[in-house]
């Protein structure tokens, strides 16, 4: 049979295990990145990308890729596409995509048949957002959870 001091004691150690859980999960929350829409608006030119810190090397064509945010829910892009016959060299195809996007919290999602009512095509979150740089995850491609790059944009504006 436990004592009273024993029970007390017992009782007070889950208690201080209970509060250092709890003061753990919400200190994480409250570190959460808080983003300013307004923050994002402006051109965006494409400096590197890695998978799991792994580089990944950029062709000349790939280094023109830019993202404009124009406003608040609009973008366009200029990227190499997913042909297998993108140049590696200027004279660069560069594809123009008009879309729109949603950013709730530090997830950015992309919809890029310009309709946010459907599901996004892909979504990112963002690592770092300042004055010269943008640093996003892709989390999510075609509703499928992915082990993507990690793309550095660097402010063109």
């Amino acid at each position: 049979m436990l004592s009273v001091s024993t029970s007390v004691r017992f009782g007070f150690k889950i208690f201080s295990v209970s509060s250092l859980v709890l003061f753990i999960s919400c200190s994480s929350d409250e570190n959460q990145t808080v983003l300013n829409g307004q923050d994002l608006i402006g051109e965006w030119m494409y400096v590197s990308e890695n998978i799991r810190g792994n580089p990944m090397e950029a062709n000349e064509c790939r280094q023109q890729e830019t993202i404009s945010f124009l406003n608040e829910t609009d973008y366009v892009s200029f990227g190499l596409g997913q042909l297998p016959e993108t140049p590696n060299t200027p004279p660069c195809d560069l594809v123009r995509t008009d879309a729109v996007y949603r950013l709730e919290g530090n997830i950015i999602s992309f919809f890029t048949f310009g309709d946010s009512n459907l599901p996004p095509n892909s979504k990112a979150e963002i690592e770092e957002l300042n004055e010269t740089t943008l640093v996003i995850t892709f989390v999510e491609l075609e509703g499928i959870v992915i082990d993507a790059p990690t793309v550095v944009w660097e402010r063109v504006d």
